[in-house]
């Protein structure tokens, strides 16, 4: 039988000691979440500020009921990113990725971005 205290817990792993160069972005994001007892999807706003290959930063309108662990979905980018939240202040939260994404998708993410301003 699997011991609740192991549940979620934060497993320590050297992808995270490492630092990685993050880049500067302003991506409308979706945050989905998952009901208690797998009850259904739920979804709020967000906006990426900065990213990188193992984590990104995010504004949210509010950080009520918003638990520890969800998926990150990038507006105009199919992938679906696990997410574990690493620190809350006020209305910006920082995540590391559950796998890190594909740098290919970052320089993607900063050309259109890039473009989306002029």
């Amino acid at each position: 039988m699997l011991d609740k205290s192991t549940y979620m817990s934060d497993v320590q792993s050297g992808v995270y000691d490492r630092k990685f160069e993050h880049y500067k972005v302003r991506q409308n994001a979706r945050i989905v979440t998952i009901g208690r007892g797998l009850t259904g999807l739920y979804e709020r706003q967000a906006k990426v500020v900065d990213i990188s290959v193992a984590g990104a930063g995010l504004e949210l309108s509010h950080c009520i009921g918003l638990p520890k662990h969800y998926y990150l979905m990038i507006e105009g980018f199919p992938n679906r990113i696990g997410c574990a939240e690493i620190y809350r202040k006020d209305r910006k939260v920082g995540v590391k990725f559950i796998a890190q994404i594909d740098e290919h998708l970052i320089h993607k993410m900063i050309r259109s971005d890039y473009f989306k301003t002029k």
